[in-house]
């Protein structure tokens, strides 16, 4: 599963949010303290944290998929 990182004042500008185009962001996969995989997206027009895994995955490679979900092109 992924989330947003912010709160939206209005559906429309969460619609926007989630229909822009992703394609410059940033990713970056990391492991947490307990040794599980995430992935966190940052936009560089807006310098924020615009999304992450909500689960820690056993492997990279299941983070990677789940993150193939919510946008990345990998």
């Amino acid at each position: 599963m992924g989330a947003s990182s912010e709160g939206y004042s209005s559906r429309k500008h969460c619609l926007a949010n989630a229909e822009r185009d992703t394609a410059t962001d940033n990713w970056e996969f990391y492991r947490d303290k307990r040794g599980g995989y995430r992935w966190r997206c940052f936009s560089p027009a807006i310098k924020n944290q615009e999304g992450k895994s909500t689960d820690a995955f056993s492997s990279k490679k299941y983070a990677e998929n789940n993150a193939r979900i919510n946008g990345w092109k990998g």
